[in-house]
């Protein structure tokens, strides 16, 4: 639904990709969350998401050329 009304969940889509020419390595993701917001999780296709405060921070690892991630 847009705009999403108060109360009501709001789900934010990442897709990360690589088009190379090399491997991306040591790929971070970094989303501040906004005052207001109430953070409930974060999942990635790869590696792990960790929150601290309102810095949400996403370690993908590598991504090979071609290759994506994505964060829900």
């Amino acid at each position: 639904r847009d705009p999403v009304m108060v109360n009501n969940p709001l789900v934010h889509d990442l897709q990360i990709s690589n088009a190379g020419p090399l491997a991306a390595t040591n790929v971070t993701v970094t989303k501040i969350i906004p005052a207001g917001i109430t953070f409930v999780s974060a999942v990635s296709t790869q590696g792990t998401c960790t929150l601290n405060a309102a810095t949400l921070t996403c370690q993908l690892g590598n991504i090979a050329v071609n290759a994506r991630a994505g964060i829900r």
